[in-house]
């Protein structure tokens, strides 16, 4: 016995998705969401003791690649030995326990530019 289902206009509604997550809101509050991870950051960086930590926090910085992607970082090497440790030196995580105390806003920001992204009234998009 064999079943088969064919679904008519699978492609159009790939395709508004597609079209949708290209939206301008999207890219807006995934920059908004690390804007939240960056200042989380700099106040994890404030209580850490024992280093000058003032040229790394002012080292942060944030590329949108697209409508899908953020990065935070830091060109400074002190940001990787500081987060992981060395050899003889422990691990003083910083950017990941900012990452942490961040989710709350990242969601929220993420649920509000979908939102606006997939607004049925915003016909222009679709």
């Amino acid at each position: 016995m064999k079943a088969s289902v064919k679904v008519s206009g699978m492609q159009r509604i790939v395709s508004t998705y597609a079209r949708r997550l290209k939206h301008p809101a999207i890219a807006a509050g995934l920059n908004a969401a690390a804007q939240a991870v960056v200042a989380n950051a700099r106040q994890e960086l404030d209580s850490v003791t024992g280093d000058d930590t003032s040229r790394l926090s002012s080292s942060l910085k944030i590329t949108v690649h697209g409508t899908d992607h953020v990065s935070i970082g830091t060109s400074l090497d002190h940001g990787r030995f500081l987060e992981f440790g060395k050899l003889n030196r422990p691990a003083q995580p910083w950017l990941e326990p900012a990452f942490e105390v961040s989710m709350p806003q990242i969601r929220a920001r993420l649920r509000q530019a979908l939102a606006t992204a997939f607004a049925l009234n915003d016909r222009k998009n679709s």
